[in-house]
Protein backbone atom coordinates (compact mmCIF):
# COMPACT_ATOMS: atom_id res chain seq x y z
CA UNK A 1 0.00 0.00 0.00
CA UNK A 2 2.95 2.64 1.07
CA UNK A 3 4.12 1.83 -2.41
CA UNK A 4 1.14 2.68 -4.51
CA UNK A 5 0.64 6.21 -2.73
CA UNK A 6 4.53 6.87 -3.54
CA UNK A 7 3.90 6.02 -7.50
CA UNK A 8 0.67 8.12 -7.70
CA UNK A 9 2.36 11.15 -6.47
CA UNK A 10 5.50 10.87 -9.16
CA UNK A 11 2.61 10.50 -11.67
CA UNK A 12 0.99 13.67 -10.62
CA UNK A 13 3.82 15.88 -10.43
CA UNK A 14 4.89 14.48 -13.75
CA UNK A 15 1.67 15.32 -15.58
CA UNK A 16 1.89 19.06 -14.59
CA UNK A 17 5.42 19.80 -15.78
CA UNK A 18 4.01 17.86 -19.21
CA UNK A 19 0.77 20.78 -19.39
CA UNK A 20 2.62 24.32 -18.60
CA UNK A 21 2.58 26.78 -21.51
CA UNK A 22 5.96 28.69 -21.80
CA UNK A 23 5.06 32.08 -23.19
CA UNK A 24 6.28 33.31 -26.61
CA UNK A 25 7.62 36.50 -27.45
CA UNK A 26 5.36 38.63 -28.90
CA UNK A 27 5.29 39.41 -32.28
CA UNK A 28 7.25 42.37 -34.01
CA UNK A 29 4.38 43.60 -35.84
CA UNK A 30 2.25 44.32 -32.82
CA UNK A 31 1.59 47.64 -30.77
CA UNK A 32 0.31 46.82 -27.33
CA UNK A 33 -0.10 50.45 -26.22
CA UNK A 34 -1.04 51.36 -29.14
CA UNK A 35 0.69 54.31 -29.53
CA UNK A 36 2.14 53.77 -32.82
CA UNK A 37 5.36 52.55 -32.29
CA UNK A 38 5.75 48.86 -32.58
CA UNK A 39 6.61 46.78 -29.60
CA UNK A 40 10.22 46.12 -31.17
CA UNK A 41 11.50 49.87 -30.42
CA UNK A 42 8.81 50.50 -28.05
CA UNK A 43 11.19 50.91 -24.87
CA UNK A 44 7.68 51.27 -23.19
CA UNK A 45 5.64 48.66 -24.89
CA UNK A 46 2.65 48.95 -22.28
CA UNK A 47 2.67 52.51 -21.43
CA UNK A 48 1.47 54.77 -24.21
CA UNK A 49 4.29 57.37 -25.78
CA UNK A 50 5.38 59.00 -28.35
CA UNK A 51 8.58 58.59 -31.12
CA UNK A 52 10.95 57.60 -31.52
CA UNK A 53 11.37 55.17 -28.21
CA UNK A 54 7.58 54.72 -27.09
CA UNK A 55 8.19 56.54 -23.87
CA UNK A 56 5.78 59.42 -22.76
CA UNK A 57 6.97 62.67 -23.21
CA UNK A 58 7.45 64.02 -19.38
CA UNK A 59 8.44 67.00 -18.02
CA UNK A 60 8.25 67.01 -14.38
CA UNK A 61 10.14 70.46 -13.53
CA UNK A 62 7.76 72.44 -16.70
CA UNK A 63 11.23 74.10 -17.90
CA UNK A 64 10.23 72.52 -21.83
CA UNK A 65 12.91 70.01 -21.71
CA UNK A 66 11.48 66.34 -21.53
CA UNK A 67 12.66 64.17 -18.50
CA UNK A 68 14.72 62.33 -20.83
CA UNK A 69 16.45 65.24 -22.26
CA UNK A 70 16.90 66.91 -19.42
CA UNK A 71 20.03 66.86 -17.24
CA UNK A 72 18.13 68.57 -14.07
CA UNK A 73 14.78 66.83 -14.30
CA UNK A 74 13.13 68.36 -11.43
CA UNK A 75 14.89 71.50 -11.34
CA UNK A 76 13.38 74.47 -13.61
CA UNK A 77 16.37 75.44 -15.72
CA UNK A 78 17.65 77.01 -18.74
CA UNK A 79 19.55 75.85 -22.31
CA UNK A 80 21.67 73.97 -23.61
CA UNK A 81 21.00 71.25 -20.55
CA UNK A 82 17.80 71.85 -18.61
CA UNK A 83 19.99 72.91 -15.77
CA UNK A 84 19.44 76.36 -13.64
CA UNK A 85 21.99 78.66 -14.54
CA UNK A 86 24.71 78.78 -11.94
CA UNK A 87 24.66 80.85 -8.73
CA UNK A 88 27.65 79.63 -7.06
CA UNK A 89 26.93 81.89 -3.54
CA UNK A 90 23.54 80.54 -3.55
CA UNK A 91 22.37 84.74 -3.47
CA UNK A 92 20.01 84.30 -6.27
CA UNK A 93 21.76 86.10 -8.37
CA UNK A 94 23.23 84.36 -11.12
CA UNK A 95 27.44 83.69 -11.41
CA UNK A 96 26.47 85.36 -15.07
CA UNK A 97 24.85 88.62 -13.81
CA UNK A 98 26.87 88.48 -10.47
CA UNK A 99 29.83 90.78 -9.94
CA UNK A 100 31.06 88.40 -6.88
CA UNK A 101 29.76 85.09 -7.62
CA UNK A 102 31.58 83.96 -4.56
CA UNK A 103 30.55 86.34 -2.16
CA UNK A 104 26.82 86.16 -1.35
CA UNK A 105 24.87 89.35 -1.10
CA UNK A 106 21.22 89.74 -2.40
CA UNK A 107 21.22 92.65 -4.06
CA UNK A 108 22.52 93.98 -7.40
CA UNK A 109 25.33 93.65 -8.79
CA UNK A 110 25.67 91.05 -6.00
CA UNK A 111 28.64 92.49 -3.88
CA UNK A 112 28.24 93.14 -0.56
CA UNK A 113 28.87 96.57 0.45
CA UNK A 114 32.27 97.63 1.27
CA UNK A 115 33.56 97.89 4.90
CA UNK A 116 32.70 100.72 6.48
CA UNK A 117 34.08 100.52 10.18
CA UNK A 118 33.21 103.95 12.03
CA UNK A 119 29.62 104.09 9.86
CA UNK A 120 29.55 107.63 8.42
CA UNK A 121 29.01 106.16 4.88
CA UNK A 122 32.78 106.80 3.89
CA UNK A 123 34.17 103.28 2.95
CA UNK A 124 37.35 102.59 5.05
CA UNK A 125 39.62 102.15 1.66
CA UNK A 126 39.01 105.81 0.92
CA UNK A 127 38.58 107.45 4.43
CA UNK A 128 41.57 108.63 5.92
CA UNK A 129 40.27 107.76 9.93
CA UNK A 130 38.43 104.79 9.36
CA UNK A 131 37.77 103.84 13.02
CA UNK A 132 36.64 107.80 13.73
CA UNK A 133 33.43 109.24 11.73
CA UNK A 134 33.46 112.12 9.73
CA UNK A 135 32.21 115.88 11.39
CA UNK A 136 29.92 117.03 8.67
CA UNK A 137 30.37 120.97 8.62
CA UNK A 138 31.27 121.66 5.13
CA UNK A 139 34.51 121.93 5.63
CA UNK A 140 36.84 118.58 4.12
CA UNK A 141 33.80 116.43 4.50
CA UNK A 142 35.58 113.95 2.19
CA UNK A 143 38.22 113.05 3.70
CA UNK A 144 36.52 110.48 6.54
CA UNK A 145 37.85 112.37 9.82
CA UNK A 146 36.11 114.57 12.48
CA UNK A 147 37.70 117.97 12.08
CA UNK A 148 36.51 121.62 12.82
CA UNK A 149 34.93 124.31 10.57
CA UNK A 150 37.74 126.85 10.07
CA UNK A 151 37.66 130.21 12.71
CA UNK A 152 38.19 131.96 9.19
CA UNK A 153 34.73 130.75 8.10
CA UNK A 154 33.44 130.62 11.31
CA UNK A 155 33.90 134.77 11.68
CA UNK A 156 31.36 135.08 8.68
CA UNK A 157 28.94 134.20 11.32
CA UNK A 158 30.45 136.38 14.32
CA UNK A 159 32.16 139.55 13.08
CA UNK A 160 30.81 142.65 11.53
CA UNK A 161 31.16 143.21 8.00
CA UNK A 162 31.00 146.53 6.06
CA UNK A 163 28.74 145.20 3.75
CA UNK A 164 27.51 144.13 0.15
CA UNK A 165 25.67 147.14 -1.21
CA UNK A 166 23.73 147.43 -4.21
CA UNK A 167 22.40 150.77 -6.34
CA UNK A 168 18.64 151.23 -5.59
CA UNK A 169 16.78 148.34 -7.34
CA UNK A 170 19.28 147.10 -9.45
CA UNK A 171 21.47 144.05 -8.71
CA UNK A 172 24.72 146.44 -9.66
CA UNK A 173 27.05 146.13 -6.65
CA UNK A 174 28.58 149.18 -5.76
CA UNK A 175 31.62 150.32 -5.30
CA UNK A 176 33.23 150.25 -1.32
CA UNK A 177 31.65 146.63 -1.50
CA UNK A 178 34.98 144.66 -2.48
CA UNK A 179 36.68 144.77 0.79
CA UNK A 180 33.69 142.22 2.30
CA UNK A 181 33.82 140.32 -1.11
CA UNK A 182 37.70 140.20 -1.10
CA UNK A 183 37.87 139.08 2.78
CA UNK A 184 35.11 135.91 1.14
CA UNK A 185 37.34 135.22 -1.25
CA UNK A 186 40.27 134.87 0.56
CA UNK A 187 39.05 132.28 2.95
CA UNK A 188 37.49 130.48 -0.14
CA UNK A 189 40.90 130.24 -1.48
CA UNK A 190 42.70 129.38 1.69
CA UNK A 191 40.43 126.28 2.00
CA UNK A 192 39.82 125.15 -1.50
CA UNK A 193 36.94 122.13 0.26
CA UNK A 194 34.61 124.74 1.28
CA UNK A 195 31.61 125.37 -0.46
CA UNK A 196 28.37 128.28 -0.21
CA UNK A 197 25.12 129.43 -0.95
CA UNK A 198 25.22 133.39 -1.48
CA UNK A 199 21.44 134.26 -0.48
CA UNK A 200 19.82 137.51 -1.35
CA UNK A 201 17.64 139.08 0.83
CA UNK A 202 15.33 142.39 0.25
CA UNK A 203 12.82 144.06 2.15
CA UNK A 204 9.17 144.38 1.71
CA UNK A 205 8.96 147.92 0.02
CA UNK A 206 7.17 146.80 -3.57
CA UNK A 207 5.92 144.03 -4.71
CA UNK A 208 7.32 140.06 -3.56
CA UNK A 209 7.80 138.97 -7.18
CA UNK A 210 9.73 141.68 -8.13
CA UNK A 211 11.93 141.87 -4.50
CA UNK A 212 12.38 137.51 -5.40
CA UNK A 213 13.43 138.33 -8.54
CA UNK A 214 16.16 141.58 -7.75
CA UNK A 215 17.20 139.02 -4.89
CA UNK A 216 18.15 136.43 -7.04
CA UNK A 217 20.30 138.61 -9.36
CA UNK A 218 22.14 140.45 -6.30
CA UNK A 219 23.06 137.27 -5.65
CA UNK A 220 24.39 136.22 -8.71
CA UNK A 221 26.41 139.12 -9.16
CA UNK A 222 28.24 138.69 -5.68
CA UNK A 223 28.96 135.00 -7.14
CA UNK A 224 29.71 136.72 -10.50
CA UNK A 225 32.42 138.88 -8.69
CA UNK A 226 34.01 135.87 -6.54
CA UNK A 227 34.14 133.81 -9.66
CA UNK A 228 35.71 136.68 -11.69
CA UNK A 229 38.29 136.79 -8.82
CA UNK A 230 39.52 133.09 -8.84
CA UNK A 231 36.78 131.13 -7.03
CA UNK A 232 35.64 127.82 -9.05
CA UNK A 233 31.74 128.62 -10.13
CA UNK A 234 30.70 124.99 -8.58
CA UNK A 235 31.78 125.73 -5.24
CA UNK A 236 28.96 128.36 -4.75
CA UNK A 237 25.09 127.86 -4.96
CA UNK A 238 22.81 131.08 -4.77
CA UNK A 239 19.18 131.50 -4.01
CA UNK A 240 17.07 134.39 -3.74
CA UNK A 241 14.67 134.45 -0.76
CA UNK A 242 13.27 138.45 -1.08
CA UNK A 243 11.57 139.56 1.91
CA UNK A 244 10.54 136.52 2.82
CA UNK A 245 13.08 135.98 5.68
CA UNK A 246 13.34 139.69 7.39
CA UNK A 247 15.73 140.07 10.30
CA UNK A 248 13.34 142.48 11.84
CA UNK A 249 9.87 142.93 11.29
CA UNK A 250 9.18 146.41 12.09
CA UNK A 251 8.27 148.50 9.28
CA UNK A 252 11.09 151.26 9.92
CA UNK A 253 13.81 152.54 7.06
CA UNK A 254 16.19 150.89 10.17
CA UNK A 255 14.38 147.80 9.85
CA UNK A 256 14.56 147.42 6.31
CA UNK A 257 18.06 148.47 6.23
CA UNK A 258 18.81 145.43 8.16
CA UNK A 259 16.50 143.29 5.55
CA UNK A 260 18.24 144.13 2.57
CA UNK A 261 21.43 141.74 2.94
CA UNK A 262 23.76 139.39 1.45
CA UNK A 263 23.87 135.93 3.77
CA UNK A 264 26.73 133.31 3.08
CA UNK A 265 26.02 130.20 3.72
CA UNK A 266 28.02 127.03 3.99
CA UNK A 267 27.28 123.89 2.33
CA UNK A 268 27.41 120.44 3.83
CA UNK A 269 28.71 117.60 2.04
CA UNK A 270 27.38 114.85 3.45
CA UNK A 271 26.78 111.81 1.71
CA UNK A 272 23.56 110.11 1.40
CA UNK A 273 22.58 107.87 4.55
CA UNK A 274 25.24 109.43 6.88
CA UNK A 275 23.53 110.55 10.15
CA UNK A 276 23.55 114.05 10.50
CA UNK A 277 24.19 113.69 14.25
CA UNK A 278 27.78 113.96 13.18
CA UNK A 279 27.33 117.35 11.64
CA UNK A 280 29.29 120.30 12.88
CA UNK A 281 28.37 123.73 12.96
CA UNK A 282 27.81 125.37 9.44
CA UNK A 283 28.22 129.04 9.82
CA UNK A 284 25.58 131.68 8.39
CA UNK A 285 27.39 134.79 7.53
CA UNK A 286 26.68 137.71 9.87
CA UNK A 287 24.09 139.62 7.18
CA UNK A 288 26.05 142.74 5.03
CA UNK A 289 23.64 145.55 5.36
CA UNK A 290 22.95 146.46 1.97
CA UNK A 291 22.75 149.95 2.83
CA UNK A 292 22.33 152.98 0.02
CA UNK A 293 20.55 150.13 -2.37
CA UNK A 294 16.73 150.39 -2.05
CA UNK A 295 14.90 147.40 -1.63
Amino acid sequence: MPAFTSHAQVTVGFSLVLGRVRPQPAPKDQDWDKDGVLNDVDQCPKLAGDPPDGCPSIDSDNDTFLDKVDKCPFEAGVAPDGCPPPDTDKDGIIDADDQCPTEPWPEAPGCPPPPDADGDKIIDKDDKCPMHPESYNGFEDSDGCPDKLPEKAKEWDKRPLEGINFETRSDKIKKGSEKTLDVAVAVLKEFPSLKIEIQGHTDDVGGRDFNLELSQRRADSVKRYLVEHGIEESRIKTTGFGPDKPIDPAKTSKARAKNRRIEFKVLIDRPEGASSSDDGDAPTATPAPATGGGK
